[in-house]
């Protein structure tokens, strides 16, 4: 049997400490990653979740049998608040019987970060301008 003389036999307490430092390392920066997926993710299901409550609010505003100028507003179940404004555009004129309404839907989420908005304008006959949003 040969005497152990220290060479050549595995790695010394530097090179373990340096190997564990970069694996640390680069966990750290895995988590980094994993967390701002995440929060990416949030984001993007509040954003979608607003243009839903956008669209389902705009849908709701230009199916009315009357549609007036003015602003409704209120929050539904999941506390998106929303708002309808309807009004006249800068350029419209009479045509006939005819009117152009501008609609305006505005959701933003509960934490105010997200904000969809929806506009379209709107024919309407001239003696249906009044009523109530």
């Amino acid at each position: 049997m040969k005497p152990f003389h220290g060479t050549d036999s595995g790695f010394s307490l530097l090179e373990v400490v340096v190997a564990l430092a970069i694996f640390g390392v680069g966990i750290l920066i895995v988590l980094g990653l994993f967390s701002g997926g995440l929060r990416s993710a949030r984001v993007t299901e509040e954003s979608t979740r607003a243009v839903i409550h956008a669209r389902e609010k705009m849908a709701v505003a230009l199916l009315r049998a009357e549609l007036s100028e003015g602003t409704t507003a209120g929050t539904t179940d999941d506390g998106f608040k929303w708002s309808v404004e309807v009004s006249r555009p800068d350029f419209a004129e009479d045509y006939g019987p005819f009117n152009v309404l501008k609609v305006v839907t505005r959701v933003t989420d509960p934490g105010g970060r997200v904000d969809a908005v929806l506009e379209t304008f709107k024919a309407v006959t001239a003696g249906r301008r009044e009523g109530s949003l």
